[in-house]
């Protein structure tokens, strides 16, 4: 992990992503860790050999995809509607629980 996060401090019902340790950037007011959404895409670029594309898509079915309600995702960054063009800049305190 990229903080200390004391583990037997955690929500007995959060959801601890396994092998993503190094994604986890904090926990929540909930005691549920949280995961930054850039580290999770570039850990699968990085780790599994997927194209960006491929791990913005495994990322967005098989992790965001969970809704659990056990964890949260961090958003940073810009984000483009691919049908209509328009950008958004999104604010870097913007998080789903997921």
């Amino acid at each position: 992990m990229n903080v200390e996060i004391d583990r037997d401090m955690l929500d007995p019902e959060a959801m601890i992503l396994t092998g993503l340790d190094d994604c986890v950037i904090g926990c929540d007011q909930n005691m549920w860790l949280i995961y930054d959404y850039g580290k999770l895409v570039k850990h699968f670029c990085d780790k599994d050999g997927m194209t960006e594309e491929e791990a913005v898509d495994y990322v967005g079915y098989n992790i965001v995809g969970l809704c659990p309600r056990r964890f949260v995702i961090f958003f940073e960054g810009t984000f483009v509607d691919e049908e209509d063009s328009d950008t958004r800049r999104g604010d870097s305190g913007l998080s789903q629980a997921v």
